[in-house]
This record gives C-alpha cells, structure tokens and sequence, in this order.
C-alpha cells in the first residue's frame, strides 16, 4: 500500500487516562510523510503496532527483526529494547497501542474478564517479539479509531466519543489475541508471488523492471502488481527499490567503492536516483550514511547513542 494517500499528516496520541480505560497506557496514530527518527527505546506493557500503509522495521536488540508492510501488525515484549531500522521511521501511516493486561483494575470499562485478560497476557508473551497479518475488519476498525481520534482531540463528538473509543480498542485486542495464535503467525504468499520475490532478489542487480519480472512469473505486470501488492502491502517496484537499497547499504558498510560505482553495481541507472531512493528508504543520502556509520556500534546492530535505552511514544 506504499504511496497511497494519507488520511491525516498529524500525530495524536491519547493515554489511558485520557479514555478512563487503565488497561491501555497509550494509543497513537502517525502519518508520516517524511522519515523521522527513532532511537533504542522500551515500554512498560505490551506494544502492538499496526501499519496502515508504508512499510517499516522494529530492530529489538539482541533478537528480531520485525519487517512490517500495509496491513501487518508487530507485537514488542515489555519491556524490550528496541528501534526502528536505521533508527528511523519511514513514510507509512502507523498506530500503536501498549497496554498492561495485568494491571490490577485493567477490566474497568472494557467488556472482559480478569480470565481474558490473563489469556491476552499468556498469548502475547508466549509468541515474543513477532509479526501477524490480521484478517477480518481489522483495517475498518482502525479507520473508525482514527476517525474517532481526529474529533476527541479536535475537541468535537458527544459524550459517546469516548466509550466508542474503548469499545474500538476492545474490539481491536480481541482479533489481535485472535491473530496472534500459532496457527497464523506465518503470513504465507502464494507461489508466483514467492517467485516474483524470488526473482527480484536474484536478479536486483541487473537493470530489470517489473514487465522483466512479471515475464518471469508468467503474468502480465498489471496482474503482477495486483497481486503482488494484495499479499505483501507493497508493489513489485516498492520491493525491488527496498532490495536494491538494502543491498547497497551493505556495500556502503563493507566497501570503498564509490558511491556512483555502487548505484550501478546494484541496479540504479545513475548515483542520483541512487540517492533520491536511498534518501526515501534511510532518511539520508548514501554519502551522509557512509560518513555516519562511522560511529554505529555493530554489537547491536543500530546506532550508538548518546544516552541510554528510554521510554519512548512514537
């Protein structure tokens, strides 16, 4: 879903107290148009995030690495370190919601029992820091909390606005505690577009495009794109430039070559496009990156920081 339009530019975060609901400490809504940062970071409760469109990765250090793409969601354990890759955000619509299951008045004004609360708790501790594809309304019920978020925090809405709030929310942890079960953490793609994948991977070198690709998999590129984008939130163009700068931010970080002589060893037809990608996917262009990584710390796999891990609301 990389590039379709944004509902709002704004970011709006409520707490619990704001909704009267202790069981949530915090849910947000960002749309974001440019890169921003963020650095190594923990939370109290469990975090879950889901992506409207774009694309982002949760780095936990010492462990995962959580790829999400339109329409996935993230769960982070409490209390685990981590950042967005290159510790940075991109382009996406995103919301997060972190809750504390176990708090002691966790059930005031929601519709569940300490018994589903203690099961929401096991379930999101049993599968760690991962990545589920919800299925259902999930997307409708996001659009109807934002919705609803816009007017609380434009001062408008009734007194139902918020008790609508929280019955969003609820309806929201229940198909999170429905996604997150074993039997669908794996979002599984269908066999052309694991070949498509297959092929850009293979092939991102050469100066491919997605007819080349889609010739490859026996589809026309408008099939290709449908498809494509249907099962993994972004188009086979979106994935081949995240590959081919992925690949070149490797080479910035183990070789001397020049910059120019990297964006054409990986499949960009000039070191200008090379940077207006790069610029897209890091926040940065290729030579501020090479002149940066100078003092990343390589043991965490993120950026060294001035100052230690720190609460953070994205």
């Amino acid at each position: 879903m990389t590039g379709a339009r944004r509902k709002d530019s704004r970011r709006i975060v409520f707490s619990g107290a704001d909704l009267q609901m202790p069981l949530i400490v915090h849910v947000g809504y960002h749309s974001l148009r440019m890169p921003i940062s963020l650095h190594e970071h923990t939370h109290e409760g469990f975090e879950l995030t889901y992506l409207a469109d774009g694309e982002v990765t949760w780095v936990v250090v010492g462990g995962a690495r959580l790829h999400l793409t339109g329409g996935d969601m993230a769960v982070t354990q409490p209390g685990a370190l981590h950042h967005g890759e290159w510790n940075i955000i991109r382009p996406c619509t995103l919301y997060w919601i972190i809750i504390e299951p176990q708090r002691a008045d966790a059930e005031r004004h929601t519709p569940f029992t300490r018994r589903f609360l203690d099961d929401l708790h096991a379930r999101l501790a049993s599968v760690g820091n991962a990545v589920t594809r919800p299925e259902g309304d999930v997307p409708q019920l996001f659009d109807r909390l934002h919705a609803s978020m816009v007017l609380c925090h434009d001062g408008l809405g009734d007194e139902f606005l918020r008790p609508r709030m929280r019955a969003i929310l609820a309806q929201v942890l229940v198909e999170a505690a429905c996604s997150f079960s074993v039997h669908r953490m794996t979002h599984r793609l269908t066999p052309l577009v694991r070949d498509a994948v297959r092929t850009i991977e293979n092939r991102f070198a050469e100066p491919i495009g997605v007819s080349a690709v889609a010739r490859a998999v026996g589809l026309s590129p408008s099939r290709l794109h449908a498809v494509f984008k249907k099962e993994t939130g972004q188009t086979p163009a979106d994935f081949l430039r995240r590959t081919r700068c992925t690949r070149a931010r490797e080479a910035l970080l183990r070789s001397n070559e020049s910059i120019t002589a990297i964006a054409h060893s990986h499949g960009f037809s000039s070191s200008q496009y090379f940077a207006q990608c790069f610029r897209q996917y890091t926040g940065m262009a290729p030579r501020a990156f090479r002149k940066r990584i100078g003092r990343t710390t390589p043991a965490s796999g993120g950026w060294a920081t001035e100052s230690g891990p720190r609460q953070h609301t994205h």
